[in-house]
């Protein structure tokens, strides 16, 4: 009887097995057929190439005092350097539009893809198959990666990791928060939620000081390898204004073909200055900034004053704060709503009831970046995904303020 039972287990392990490897052997075979028939944002890519080229002449420190444009952060561009040695030694010349400048987008891809299965098992011990394959093949992240070219998929990751750690490993997670920043700014708005959330199990609530310490220690820790680095080569100033604040005022139009509010919703055109002033020292961007910063405070606001603030809470929360980064400011990207998609499919490990809202990003995603690569973004096309993404924003700010005020009944 043991020995059946032994034997019948066995067996659905090595089925599991095979179908989880299944699974990520179509998904790399779908991304690289994509990588190598469609050419996606051959702009992003020409950077990638030049600055490999770049790194390769100059080094890495010298390479953002001669490049105003090198205006990423220091991890993808060691990523890139990196990986054109690896080419040169298989004498390969990337080129904008194939498939080999996609290959590390397509790398970091699959790294989510197992890192989402390990959360996932540890998180509930079993795996929904449905849930696995729907992040593993999500045309969304398989587009932003395999088509176009971009590298969203890493911060993302690095984002999530950071909020999945805080709560029980947190100077892994300050380290793994200090590498997001590294890799892309944006990773900043996830701040104001570790903020209070330190703030209040250190110091406020229950305070356990120490695990305050060792996220800062753990976030330190790069930032001064990263500090001596560039330091060395008296670069490191040079290096911050190019990644940290050079893509602020960059562009300055209200949407960067971000299908959100300012894309015509509210009677502005997308080129449209937002350094246009609505009143009297009024902005349209500081006016964007104001919205942003009062859902932040909402947040910081529940993370303070609820009687429990658990995982579930916390990615909630993320998902919420990123994508009104993609709905509310302005001069926002298409692709900035990545992140919001990925931390709601973690999130989808633990809360089933958010299946409508990660089908509907999905599939706003998608379809936002599917038009600014190839279909136009003629507002008779595409005005729909700009009321999509309003409805999956309302229906994420409708749920955590229903908590919220449950919060306030309960104090």
């Amino acid at each position: 009887m043991k020995t059946n039972l032994l034997l019948n287990t066995n067996k659905n392990l090595s089925q599991s097995a095979l179908f989880i490897l299944g699974v990520i052997y179509l998904s790399i075979i779908i991304r690289i057929i994509f990588a190598i028939n469609l050419e996606g944002f051959v702009n992003d890519q020409g950077f990638w190439i030049r600055w490999m080229q770049l790194t390769e002449n100059l080094g890495i420190r010298a390479a953002y005092l001669n490049d105003n444009e090198l205006n990423y952060p220091p991890m993808f561009v060691f990523i890139l350097y990196w990986y054109k040695k690896i080419l040169d030694l298989l004498y390969i010349v990337p080129v904008s539009g194939g498939g080999i400048v996609k290959l590390p987008m397509i790398l970091f891809d699959i790294i989510s893809i197992i890192v989402f299965l390990l959360v996932h098992k540890y998180q509930k011990h079993t795996v929904n198959w449905f849930v696995f394959i729907f992040f593993a093949l999500n045309p969304a992240l398989i587009f932003d990666s395999a088509v176009w070219g971009q590298v969203d998929i890493l911060h993302s990751l690095l984002m999530v990791l950071t909020i999945l750690l805080i709560v029980d490993a947190p100077m892994a997670a300050g380290i793994i928060y200090s590498l997001a920043l590294a890799t892309k700014f944006q990773s900043i708005v996830i701040f104001p939620i570790i903020l209070v959330f330190l703030l209040r199990k250190g110091f406020l609530v229950e305070k356990d000081y120490k695990h305050a310490i060792k996220f800062i220690v753990g976030f330190l820790f790069p930032c001064i390898i990263v500090f001596i680095f560039f330091t060395l080569e008296g670069t490191f100033i040079k290096m911050v204004k190019n990644a940290y604040f050079s893509a602020v005022g960059f562009y300055p139009n209200v949407s960067m073909n971000a299908f959100n509010i300012w894309f015509y919703l509210v009677g502005t055109n997308p080129d449209t200055s937002d350094n246009i002033e609505i009143m009297s020292g009024v902005t349209i961007k500081l006016l964007g900034f104001c919205l942003l910063a009062m859902v932040a405070i909402l947040v910081c606001i529940y993370i303070l004053f609820s009687r429990k603030i658990d995982l579930i809470i916390l990615l909630k929360l993320s998902v919420l704060l990123n994508f009104s980064f993609f709905m509310l400011p302005t001069e926002i990207h298409e692709r900035y709503s990545i992140p919001a998609l990925v931390f709601l499919l973690f999130l989808l490990i633990l809360e089933k009831k958010f299946v409508k809202e990660v089908l509907l990003m999905t599939l706003a995603v998608f379809f936002n970046l599917l038009a600014v690569n190839y279909t136009g973004v003629e507002p008779s096309k595409v005005m729909w995904i700009v009321y999509l993404n309003c409805i999956i924003f309302t229906l994420l700010f409708k749920d955590f303020m229903s908590e919220l005020i449950q919060i306030k009944k309960e104090n």
